[in-house]
């Protein structure tokens, strides 16, 4: 059954990409959360939910996602340019 099977961090990803392409941002939160729950330092899915929360207008939780990315990797050009928008 699907349900035995155990989701990784990249299968949110993919999953809340789709979301996103789909216009449906809450939706892609929802999934990239799911995910960083998994790996709560994982670059790519919290600059993903930083600009799914862009999209939705929620400027200070993706502040959030994006500082927690350039803390840990400084050069992240999506993070910073994520990080300007948000401000």
């Amino acid at each position: 059954a699907v349900d035995d099977k155990i989701l990784s961090a990249d299968d949110f990803r993919q999953s809340g990409n789709k979301y996103f392409v789909s216009n449906d941002f809450a939706a892609a939160v929802d999934e990239y959360s799911s995910g960083i729950k998994l790996d709560p330092n994982n670059a790519t899915l919290l600059a993903n939910r930083a600009e799914a929360y862009l999209r939705l207008n929620q400027f200070d939780k993706a502040l959030n996602d994006v500082e927690i990315v350039l803390k840990n990797e400084p050069d992240h050009l999506k993070a910073a340019f994520r990080k300007g928008k948000a401000l």
